[in-house]
């Protein structure tokens, strides 16, 4: 999937949380695992808006 991946890591023992997003889905990602998809709603036309995208789209917990 071509988009604007993120990854981000709590601490050295916490598993990677990412999000990839093209024009059309993102896709959470918990340690490379699709873990839950959602609309892209035009994330990738504003770099910062991924953040804020993995926070809505993303249950993490």
């Amino acid at each position: 999937m071509p988009a604007r991946p993120s990854r981000l890591r709590s601490g050295p023992e916490e598993p990677t949380q990412g999000i990839e997003c093209n024009a059309d889905l993102c896709v959470c990602l918990l340690d490379d695992v699709d873990v839950g998809q959602c609309p892209s709603d035009g994330v990738c036309m504003d770099g910062g808006a991924i953040f804020d995208k993995m926070a809505s789209c993303c249950d993490f917990g």
